[in-house]
């Protein structure tokens, strides 16, 4: 199966119509720490003329309710990845400006794209939190002084891949998602795809499971 390093990477396969080809939720309960970075490497393969709009997501799920109260959604708008952020009690809420990148997904076809996630949320009732995002390790988001969570200290309890496409699939066609890592320091991209992956201990991260 095609991978970009190792032997194998997650595909999801849509067939004609197909809205949902499957999630990888990363759930905590009891919370993440407070600031987190997420990676992971994405491939559309070949084929597709239009994107589905889902890529990724993370924030805090009630799981008792299944409300999201916030949520940084990693989202494809105009071709482009974007971050769209959900926050229900942030004084700035209930949704944040989207804020959209310069990177062409449709004109990197059938190409590895390396992205990351950073999210440090707010101290409560302060707008001190942040969020980024790097693509091929270009910083093409940077939000800093953010009300995320408003006057509450609730965590991140999941961390998502998303695949959803609203509308539907207009054809068959594969996506592929590889190194998918949470830790509490700048992960950083693999060196190349010939070599293994800096362990985060080396880049001065811890991994979190």
């Amino acid at each position: 199966m095609d991978a970009f390093e190792g032997s194998a990477a997650l595909q999801q396969a849509y067939n004609i119509g197909q809205v949902e080809a499957g999630w990888l939720i990363k759930v905590k309960p009891e919370g993440y720490p407070q600031h987190i970075f997420y990676r992971w490497y994405h491939k559309f393969g070949p084929g597709y003329t239009s994107l589905p709009p889902k890529m990724a997501r993370a924030g805090f799920r009630d799981r008792n309710s299944w409300q999201d109260i916030f949520k940084v959604h990693t989202w494809i708008a105009n071709n482009a990845p974007a971050l769209d952020v959900l926050a229900i009690q942030s004084s700035h809420g209930p949704w944040l400006p989207i804020a959209h990148t310069s990177f062409n997904l449709l004109k990197n076809l059938d190409q590895w794209v390396y992205f990351e996630v950073e999210i440090k949320l707010n101290t409560a009732g302060k707008s001190d939190g942040l969020y980024r995002m790097w693509v091929n390790d270009k910083l093409e988001v940077e939000r800093t002084n953010v009300d995320l969570r408003g006057n509450t200290n609730l965590p991140i309890n999941e961390v998502t891949l998303d695949t959803y496409w609203n509308g539907g699939a207009p054809t068959n066609l594969v996506r592929y998602y590889d190194n998918f890592v949470i830790a509490t320091q700048r992960i950083g991209p693999l060196q190349n795809q010939l070599s293994p992956p800096l362990p985060p201990s080396a880049l001065g991260a811890t991994q979190l499971q």
